[in-house]
């Protein structure tokens, strides 16, 4: 009996310890409004009158988490989710407590990092930014960075540069934007531009766009404006999703009957790259455990090559001497076919005050042309980020990170399975960062240095040789609240650039919100260091002309003026922004004819103007739909002797219209979305050696032209997807082919297939 009794009491005893320690636990569940849960909910928390976060976790699949805390003090919670405001409440120790979270309709309660290097919800942000969230993406179901921007973004339009795809941005060539990945550069490709098909939408998070110029934070090329890329993180213990999508061919090139008669192996390879099927398939692999993450991401896509042809005959407009001349229905463009592989890694891991990140990424790019010699184009890219960053006390950090990227082309060698070298250029970028906030300041101090290496074959035809740049830049800016309606930023870069010696780049803005608006004022500096190529090129083109650098060229620069107004009304889920905008550039790189047009050089050319108002509109005007515009207007000014700044129409419109609805576990997102893009004169010089115009300039006019595109998102619980859909809707299709039209060859159906778990 007392063996039994004894036995009762420390069953008791084991109960009672159990019991104090779950009374240890404090519990929440996060629901959306209409009750279900929301599921990992990124939530931080810290006992109440102390400075310092304590822990950090996620909501499980029914909303869930559980808090140790101290039974004698309240705990202070803060709840982040993409797409759902924002949530700080505190908790009673041992309760059980219910959140209600809402949905962020407009996004403005997410938090944005790239208008000032330092977190601000989108609606209190200093500098104006823009953000298109990873749903954004998945609405209207796009393959690229450029298809994104191009419905989101009035803007920006695509153009090409000897068949390569650029991206012109609020009037200005694409190496006046910078395109970031995670706030770190890119290497270049064989243009200006970077190539946009290393940027996966299926890894992307967000997108933060701030226009204009930007030098003072972000150095070189951030004249027009900053593309910020922000890849994923895993949002739970174990993040794994894998879909595949695909679309009808955009032109049936070769049959089977070819690949029957093909005389060998690479006969029939040949035939099979330029027929591709357009595939695109991802997988995803996050992990994610108390103080350690990581993000595996691999991506294969495919096109086939298609040709494009004149419908009707370019008209030239040569306005100087008053002549038109109508060239015969005939010619067109090439869109060449391509294979993609891409894997991206990244590990993240804290150590009490410390924060270690560290990432990398390989690219791979096959390019396949109409031209049976054997020879196609391969890209390659490799990328190296490292970060720790230490927490000095808990609103003063200093961090330390190196990226290293690196951009390669070589000549291919189909039968011989060589590669030759053509083109390799790679930035070493470190910086060493401190921020602190004092009371209303918040101050960011910074040394950056940046190394660029260009090896090509085109600063001595033919042969391989390397120039490169070094610069040492220290970079100041000091956030202060004037009082609590009121704001300001202060920027300064300045260092020195081995091209052109000691440069300084200011900037200011100052916000003031009066009531449900925010009025911006913004003036900043803005350069761009003329590249290698500008410099050293001296290149035979083809052997029809040969393009030659210039080593005295003067850095290009730029005065940027800026007033936005945004009004917010959470009540109805609107929120509307107008944008004006007045952009000076100084000494434009540009090229001239010389020699009797057989030589190319690159000059400074006087002053041009830039002048812009943009319009752009959120509304969920009912519990289902949502619209979403954007209208652009923009004119350049320049003088006599200067090219234009871009090809871009002076007016754009993009619109999206979203019809969402739940029943149970079944959920449709019906999403159309578009853009209109108006007329444009393009001015271009007569080369032909044989044209009895030689030498004149003259203008082709481009008509107004629409593009727009439908998807059917289809979810079943939460793991299946489903997404059927048209790109081109309507059929569009340019009657001139060129280098400044539409490359769409008319409307594909698509089907995407998902599975997460």
């Amino acid at each position: 009996m007392q063996g039994k009794l004894k036995a009762l009491f420390l069953f008791v005893a084991i109960l009672g310890v159990h019991t104090t320690i779950k009374a240890q636990n404090s519990q929440i569940q996060f629901l959306q409004k209409n009750n279900k849960p929301l599921t990992y909910a990124n939530v931080s928390w810290q006992v109440m009158n102390q400075p310092k976060w304590i822990g950090y976790a996620a909501s499980d699949e029914n909303g869930f988490i559980n808090i140790p805390v101290n039974p004698d003090k309240n705990i202070i919670v803060n709840a982040t989710c993409v797409g759902y405001k924002s949530v700080i409440d505190t908790i009673v120790p041992a309760n059980t407590k219910i959140i209600i979270v809402e949905e962020d309709v407009l996004n403005l309660e997410q938090v944005t990092i790239t208008g000032t290097r330092t977190p601000h919800t989108l609606k209190n942000a200093p500098v104006l930014t823009q953000m298109i969230t990873e749903q954004d993406i998945e609405a209207v179901d796009t393959e690229t960075l450029t298809d994104v921007l191009e419905v989101e973004m009035p803007g920006m339009e695509m153009a090409r540069h000897g068949g390569t795809p650029v991206m012109n941005v609020m009037g200005l060539e694409s190496q006046y934007s910078l395109v970031l990945i995670d706030g770190a550069r890119m290497a270049k490709g064989l243009h200006k531009s970077v190539d946009y098909t290393r940027i996966n939408t299926a890894n992307i998070e967000r997108i933060e766009i701030v226009r204009g110029a930007s030098s003072a934070l972000y150095g070189s090329s951030a004249m027009g404006g900053v593309i910020n890329v922000v890849t994923k993180k895993p949002s739970k213990k174990l993040n794994v999703a894998v879909d595949l999508r695909f679309q009808q061919r955009n032109q049936k090139n070769h049959s089977q009957r070819d690949l029957d008669n093909a005389d060998d192996d690479y006969a029939r390879d040949f035939f099979k790259n330029i027929d591709k099927p357009n595939l695109n398939g991802n997988l995803s692999l996050g992990y994610k455990r108390e103080n350690f993450f990581s993000n595996t991401f691999f991506n294969y896509k495919s096109s086939d090559a298609y040709k494009l042809t004149n419908t009707e005959g370019v008209k030239r407009y040569y306005q100087d001497i008053d002549k038109v001349v109508i060239e015969e229905v005939s010619g067109g463009t090439e869109i060449y076919g391509y294979s993609d592989f891409t894997i991206n890694q990244e590990f993240g891991y804290k150590l009490d005050r410390w924060d270690f990140n560290l990432g990398g990424s390989y690219f791979r790019h096959n390019e396949f042309d109409f031209t049976n010699d054997a020879v196609h184009e391969l890209y390659k890219s490799h990328s190296l980020k490292a970060k720790a960053k230490r927490t000095i006390h808990d609103n003063s950090f200093i961090s330390f990170t190196h990226n290293y990227d690196d951009y390669l082309r070589f000549d291919y060698g189909e039968i011989s399975d060589t590669k030759t070298k053509t083109h390799d250029n790679a930035y070493h970028t470190s910086k060493l960062t401190y921020t602190n906030k004092l009371g209303k300041h918040n101050l960011l101090a910074e040394v950056e240095h940046v190394y660029q290496a260009l090896e090509t074959d085109k600063f001595i035809t033919d042969v391989m040789s390397s120039k490169s740049t070094n610069n040492s830049v220290l970079v100041l800016q000091d956030q202060f609240k004037l009082n609590d309606a009121t704001s300001l930023v202060l920027g300064l870069r300045t260092g020195y650039h081995t091209t052109f010696d000691f440069h300084t780049s200011p900037s200011a803005t100052i916000k003031q919100s009066l009531g449900p608006f925010n009025v911006r004022l913004s003036y900043a500096r803005g350069f761009r260091s003329p590249d290698l190529k500008e410099l050293y090129m001296n290149w035979s083109h083809l052997g029809m002309f040969q393009i030659i650098g210039n080593t005295d060229l003067k850095p290009e620069t730029n005065d940027y003026y800026a007033f936005s107004l945004d009004f917010i009304n959470g009540a109805r889920n609107l929120n509307a922004t107008l944008i004006t905008s007045f952009n000076k550039v100084h000494d434009k790189i540009d090229g001239i004819w010389t020699n009797n047009e057989t030589e190319y050089r690159y000059v400074n050319f006087d002053d041009a103007e830039i002048f812009t108002v943009e319009g752009l509109l959120k509304w969920k005007f009912h519990q289902n739909f949502k619209l979403k515009a954007g209208y652009i207007y923009q004119k350049s000014v320049k003088s006599t002797d200067a090219q234009d700044l871009s090809s871009m129409s002076p007016m754009a419109l993009t619109g999206q219209l979203e019809y969402k609805i739940t029943k149970g576990k079944y959920r449709l997102i019906a999403n159309l979305s578009g853009k209109v893009t108006g007329k444009k004169d393009v001015i271009s010089q007569d080369t032909d050696e044989e044209s009895s115009y030689n030498g004149e300039y003259y203008k082709v006019k481009y008509p107004t032209y629409s593009v727009w595109n439908l998807t059917l998102s289809q979810y079943y619980g939460k793991n299946i997807k489903l997404k059927l859909g048209a790109k081109n809707l309507f059929d569009y299709k340019a009657p001139i082919a060129t280098f400044n039209s539409h490359i769409s060859p008319g409307r594909k159906f698509f089907v995407a297939i998902g599975y997460k778990f």
